[in-house]
């Protein structure tokens, strides 16, 4: 019987049936790019560590604005894999990804304003 229900789990999990979208936090800006000018680009992986965010190819850990036009979707029967689509509905990068992101930094060197192109490698 227990194998049953942990079947019964795992083929839910996998098909992406009968569990929630999980809600993630994610900070966009407020004017949708209209004050930016790409003059940095970092290159790394989007990661969901655990929040969503870029490790650079330095190893670090840094938080990412999006466009406000932007949504992130939880992509169903994946635990913690996300994507990004643009205001188009195209998909411009997936957690696990490595990509080249152009953009600036927020407030000081804190936070990554990814405004701009967002390009796989």
């Amino acid at each position: 019987m227990h194998r049953t229900i942990a079947a019964v789990v795992l083929a839910l999990s996998i098909a992406g049936c009968g569990f929630s979208d999980p809600k993630v936090d994610i900070t966009k800006d407020l004017n949708n790019n209209t004050n930016c000018a790409p003059d940095v680009f970092l290159s790394g992986a989007f990661v969901y560590q655990p929040s969503l965010g870029i490790v650079d190819d330095h190893g670090t850990l840094l938080p990412v604005i999006w466009p406000s036009s932007f949504k992130i979707e939880w992509r169903s029967g994946f635990s913690g894999h996300y994507e990004v689509r643009n205001d188009a509905g195209r998909v411009v990068a997936v957690t696990g990804g490595h990509y080249r992101f152009a953009g600036t930094w927020f407030n000081g060197l804190n936070e990554f304003w990814a405004c701009s192109d967002i390009t796989p490698m």
